[in-house]
């Protein structure tokens, strides 16, 4: 039986380097494949690097990026490693490794996230600028007088006894000082970390707290005062109209001009009187007409 040998031939590793463009500090770099069983020699290679990196001018060496040395054979690539394509020039020296390195791309949802909370406004008005903190505060049990409006400066706002003696200033309870400060559901506020700005609270004294509904009382009088200035304005709209007169088709000056006003115009009595007085002035001059001329006969 004859004994069958099996042949086995060794194939070149397939390399993996990463080429730069000599003396070009904004070039990333690229990256090659290669596999002897189609780039045979170190020429064929160059021209693949040639027009893949896009250089003016024919690749004719590779270089080391950090000692500048010339690699003649595609034997002496090392997988891994970076190399720099030049033409006939020199080596230029670079940071090649470093060179052009970007970060990383942002996603785009958080792309636009930040577009939405970045205002498009000068630089000279990017600094941080706190928002003061407001409160609006009700007397408890008291129905009939509307909320206090406090700005807490920030030299109070980490100091609750600060802010209850404010309060007390001006809230004026009959109880006396205010002892604590309540949310509008009858709960506490231990700290004065637990302010919001911009919500209500209930200032107690020694009693205990009363839950009523105090912004509803709100909401109805800030409409009952929005329908009183509502009615105002209509009461002065009605009374221009009434003190306004007729229509233009109505007016007097469209009586005056029409034809039929001859007739019903109405007259003074200093034009009835003007004309028999004017009458009788023309009958006297007549008389001391005749008067002074004698008739002549009427021979002559």
């Amino acid at each position: 039986m004859a004994a069958s040998t099996a042949v086995t031939t060794v194939l070149p590793p397939v390399k993996s380097v990463v080429v730069y463009r000599n003396g070009d500090p904004f070039y990333n770099g690229r990256r090659f494949v290669v596999n002897q069983r189609q780039v045979a020699t170190m020429e064929a290679f160059l021209n693949e690097v040639t027009q893949s990196i896009g250089a003016p001018l024919a690749i004719r060496t590779l270089y080391t990026p950090r000692q500048g040395h010339r690699v003649t054979d595609l034997q002496d690539l090392q997988t891994g490693s970076q190399y720099v394509a030049a033409g006939f020039e020199r080596f230029k020296k670079l940071d090649y490794l470093h060179t052009g390195a970007k970060k990383p791309p942002v996603p785009r949802e958080e792309y636009q996230a930040k577009l939405t909370q970045r205002p498009n406004v000068s630089a000279k008005w990017r600094k941080f600028i706190p928002v003061p903190c407001i409160l609006h505060v009700f007397r408890n049990g008291d129905l009939l007088c509307p909320p206090f409006r406090f700005i807490i400066p920030r030299s109070m706002r980490q100091d609750l006894g600060q802010i209850l003696s404010l309060v007390t200033e001006k809230v004026s309870l009959r109880t006396g000082a205010v002892r604590r400060l309540c949310t509008l559901e009858g709960l506490t506020v231990a700290s004065a970390a637990e302010l919001e700005t911009g919500h209500c609270y209930v200032a107690v004294g020694t009693e205990k707290f009363k839950k009523l509904p105090y912004v509803e009382l709100l909401v109805s009088k800030a409409t009952e005062r929005y329908y009183q200035g509502k009615r105002r304005l209509l009461r002065r709209n009605e009374n221009r109209k009434a003190g306004s007169g007729p229509e233009d088709q109505y007016s007097d000056s469209a009586l005056l001009d029409s034809p039929e006003s001859d007739g019903r115009r109405v007259k003074s009595t200093g034009d009835e009187a003007a004309a028999p007085a004017a009458s009788q002035q023309q009958r006297a001059a007549g008389e001391m007409q005749r008067m002074s001329h004698p008739c002549s006969s009427p021979g002559r």
